[in-house]
């Protein structure tokens, strides 16, 4: 993923979990040196949010209809993505399911 400019940019990074629960998830980018783990069990089928404006990661049981703060066990930083380079995102936690993103550029 290689965002437009050369500002630093937020992100919103979605989780889909799939059929199966695991025991944390990190989310890491090597282009900002950033990564946070959420050292939470993320049931099957929900899914989670981190969003890096606000440092705050959210759990939905209904398909993102709703969603609960779910901060407690967070460590780290929720990484951003840096404009005009490639940004080497890296998730570990869920074995199956989806993810999706979007960043919003700052100034």
């Amino acid at each position: 993923m290689t965002p437009g400019g050369t500002r630093p940019a937020d992100m919103t990074f979605i989780v889909k979990n799939g059929g199966a629960s695991c025991a944390s998830v990190q989310l890491a980018n090597a282009a900002t040196g950033q990564a946070a783990l959420w050292n939470n069990t993320l049931a099957a089928d929900d899914w989670l949010r981190f969003d890096s404006e606000t440092q705050r990661v959210d759990v939905s049981g209904d398909d993102g209809a709703n969603w609960s703060k779910s901060n407690g066990g967070l460590v780290g930083t929720i990484p951003g993505v840096v404009g005009g380079v490639s940004n080497v995102l890296t998730l570990t936690g869920p074995t199956t399911g989806t993810y999706d993103y979007t960043f919003t550029a700052k100034g």
